[in-house]
């Protein structure tokens, strides 16, 4: 693995930081269904559509308890259910961006980025299969930060994060790590010391 040090002009702004996540192929929209049928047939419940009370708090809604918020949790199940990989791989995307948002100190700073950075490497090694969606791309950038609550906390983690270095690979892979939720897979999870 190299080195990355977060102290990149674009981990500053909460705008940039989003395209800089549409880049590794991050896909978020709301939408409104109720079920999805995923490649192997099973339907995944979803939690109801939240709505405006779902940009109410900064956390928003998260019914089931898994990470991702509702409205994003629907989106992903609405139009990737037919790929398990891309819905696992934008869950874990979101479950790292929502940790990002809801981090109060510099560890839960550093623990969520090096969750995006991990969720990022397994986007990346599938990103073939997710680079049609350009309009999706140019949509999440609203929905990750769509308050001025949620911009406000993504640019105080990222001054958190910006002297931090973090560990990536030069040639992602999908492995069976990537089928995990990230939170669980890396809760030990911390930045290199600034050096």
């Amino acid at each position: 693995a190299d080195t990355y040090s977060g102290n990149a002009s674009w981990l500053l702004g909460a705008r940039s930081v989003t395209r800089a996540i549409l880049s590794l192929g991050l896909l978020l929209v709301a939408v409104g269904a109720n079920s999805a049928e995923t490649k192997t047939g099973t339907v995944a419940e979803l939690p109801a559509d939240p709505g405006a009370a779902g940009r109410k708090t900064l956390a928003g809604i998260d019914a089931h308890g898994n990470g991702v918020r509702d409205d994003i949790e629907r989106y992903i199940a609405a139009h990737f259910s037919k790929d398990e990989k891309i819905m696992r791989a934008l869950s874990n995307m979101a479950i790292s961006f929502q940790l990002g948002l809801l981090a109060t100190s510099d560890s839960e700073s550093s623990k969520a980025h090096s969750m995006l950075l991990r969720s990022g490497e397994c986007m990346q090694s599938i990103g073939e299969r997710v680079m049609s969606y350009t309009k999706e791309l140019k949509e999440v950038d609203t929905m990750l930060i769509n308050t001025p609550q949620r911009e406000q906390a993504w640019l105080a983690h990222s001054k958190r994060i910006e002297n931090m270095n973090f560990a990536v690979r030069n040639d992602p892979t999908w492995d069976d790590g990537c089928m995990k939720r990230v939170d669980q897979e890396m809760s030990g999870a911390q930045a290199d010391p600034p050096r």
